[in-house]
């Protein structure tokens, strides 16, 4: 798979991800996830399964704004193009002050050819402005 490919896939799959989740409907939002799908926060803990997921939006939405935005500083696939990774970091408000954290993401391609989240690695801590 060829980076500008890589890349395109990407993009699509962030952009589309982030128009559902600024609806906040946390069903569609769980959608976009693959049914063994987990969330690693690098300084401890794990979120996984369905209602899992669906608790840590439930207060996600509680403390931030509902919008965020993604800054990839990798982008790359495995060779069969089943996994796409991405790595980089968000901006988003949290009790109304800008943050930002570092990321990776995982994406399983399924039957359909739609890539899902699989894995979504996160800095628990913000970086520093």
């Amino acid at each position: 798979m060829e980076q500008a490919e890589i890349d395109r896939l990407l993009k699509e799959v962030q952009d589309e991800f982030i128009s559902i989740f600024e609806t906040k409907d946390i069903d569609k939002i769980l959608d976009e996830y693959h049914p063994q799908a987990v969330i690693v926060h690098r300084d401890g803990g794990a979120i996984y399964g369905r209602e899992g997921l669906r608790k840590f939006y439930e207060g996600c939405f509680k403390e931030c704004s509902g919008s965020y935005k993604v800054n990839p500083t990798k982008n790359k696939a495995t060779p069969d193009g089943e996994y796409l990774i991405q790595e980089g970091y968000l901006e988003c408000e949290v009790k109304g002050e800008k943050k930002k954290c570092n990321y990776l993401s995982i994406f399983k391609r399924v039957d359909d050819g739609k890539y899902m989240y699989y894995r979504d690695e996160v800095d628990s801590k913000f970086m520093d402005e």
